[in-house]
């Protein structure tokens, strides 16, 4: 018995000091850029109904007249902003080429993000 109420209490330590820790690093900026292309998927996502996040997805790609750009990786972003989300979803619908800023915290987001980076928009425009 004495040795259950051991883990039990050692494991309840361990979670609160991850998710402690976790909540510090969102608050450090490690670094922020500007990217240019074509917004390909926009979705809610997330484990948790309460922590659901909308989740993007921005390529460079296409050819016009025969010249054109490619990029072979994806910029995933999160939007926090229903401003944003807003534009986001019109130049989804509409297809056009978009340059967007974002910026990258550093460490596990807990309850924020689920995409690779940890990319979150602060800015899109129609090019």
């Amino acid at each position: 018995m004495k040795v259950a109420f051991i883990c039990v209490l050692i494991f309840v330590t361990l979670l609160f000091g991850c998710v402690g820790g976790c909540q510090h690093y969102q608050t450090r900026i490690v670094g922020n850029g500007t990217k240019v292309g074509t917004v390909i998927k926009l979705a809610q996502e997330g484990f948790l109904q309460s922590c659901k996040t909308w989740e993007g997805e921005l390529i460079r790609g296409g050819m016009n007249n025969g010249s054109g750009a490619f990029s072979t990786k994806p910029l995933y972003f999160t939007v926090n902003d229903p401003g944003l989300l807003r534009e986001v979803q019109a130049a989804l619908d509409g297809q056009y080429e978009v340059e967007v800023t974002y910026i990258q915290f550093y460490g596990p987001m807990f309850c924020a993000s689920e995409n690779e980076g940890n990319y979150f928009l602060t800015s899109i425009k129609k090019r």
